[in-house]
């Protein structure tokens, strides 16, 4: 019977995520995550508590924002433009960035909150050395996705004092990579 609660529970997980990716949150309800998981809604508020319950377990459980570390590159301008392409990559992260705007529900916390760990991250390892480099990174920290561009933050940065450390080597794609939701659990 674990079992068969176990692979409901992720029917109804991977469900809610897709729906959210593919969607967006505007159709996003019990219902509708319920039809997409191919169960009674009843399981969603019995397994989860409902849809904040649901919604706390995904933003407990998913990377919504990338470790700042995977970030690093040989300047600040590639440290940005990898920060936007994992961004980019991540739909879900998108979605709920959108939906913040609009709401606080367990999900939009979670996105505030991982997105205050990698811009404290990426202070660390920037290591801004003035006070317009510190106003540069709550900037962008604030910023709306695709808001700026590393085009357009090239010369902001050439100017900004910062003292990164080195980036790491890159891993290659058969590697796994790290994920900031292992440190929020």
């Amino acid at each position: 019977m674990k079992r068969n609660r176990q692979q409901t529970e992720k029917r109804i997980v991977e469900a809610a995520i897709r729906l959210l990716a593919d969607e967006g949150f505007q159709s996003f309800g019990v219902n509708a995550v319920a039809a997409h998981a191919s169960v009674d809604k009843v399981l969603i508020y019995r397994y989860f508590s409902g849809l904040d319950g649901l919604l706390d377990f995904i933003g407990n459980t998913e990377v919504l924002f990338p470790s700042a570390a995977a970030m690093l590159d040989t300047d600040l301008t590639g440290f940005y433009r990898n920060f936007c392409r994992a961004l980019d990559e991540n739909r879900l992260g998108a979605c709920v960035q959108n939906w913040e705007r609009v709401t606080d529900n367990p999900l939009t916390e979670a996105y505030r909150r991982q997105r205050s760990l990698f811009w404290d991250d990426a202070s660390s390892l920037l290591r801004p050395q003035s006070e317009a480099a510190h106003s540069l990174l709550k900037l962008l920290a604030a910023a709306p996705l695709h808001s700026v561009t590393a085009d357009a933050l090239s010369p902001l940065l050439s100017v900004s004092e910062f003292s990164p450390v080195e980036a790491p080597i890159r891993k290659t794609d058969g590697e796994p990579a790290e994920r900031l939701a292992d440190n929020l659990l």
